[in-house]
């Protein structure tokens, strides 16, 4: 059976692997392959998800440093957008919540195409809808 990423699932995985990156100093590449372990039948997905987690850290790191906002911060401007990805749709309103999970209920059965794209897309109307307040925070003890 074939299986392919869902959007809302690649963007949770970009964030991941950006989050990991930036706290360990690993690279996206080590931390995505680890956290795909090839389940997914598309083969391009672990270079997807390096290409736009560091697309992410680029981004991220332009913000901090034209706002003064200290690098270190960057971990919890992922971490938000992990619940975003999570929590809400790109146009502020909140997810359904899921009854079934896990990979037979939640994928596609075709490759999305422009992930990476779509990702740039997401992220950025979840950080600006974060910063006008339509998305709140992340609460404090929120966690995957």
């Amino acid at each position: 059976m074939q299986a392919f990423i869902l959007q809302e699932d690649f963007n949770t995985n970009v964030a991941t692997a950006a989050r990991l990156s930036a706290l360990s100093g690993q690279t996206t590449r080590e931390i995505a392959e680890d956290l795909l372990l090839n389940i997914y039948s598309d083969k391009e997905l672990v270079n997807d998800v390096v290409l736009a987690a560091d697309n992410a850290l680029k981004f991220f790191s332009a913000e901090c440093s034209s706002e003064g906002t200290p690098i270190a911060l960057i971990p919890s401007a992922l971490r938000q957008m992990q619940f975003c990805s999570q929590n809400y749709n790109c146009d502020g309103t909140k997810k359904p919540r899921k009854f079934l999970k896990g990979l037979l209920f939640n994928r596609n059965k075709s490759p999305v195409t422009n992930k990476v794209e779509q990702c740039r897309r997401d992220f950025l109307c979840y950080h600006l809808l974060t910063r006008t307040g339509v998305i709140p925070v992340a609460p404090q003890n929120w966690s995957l």
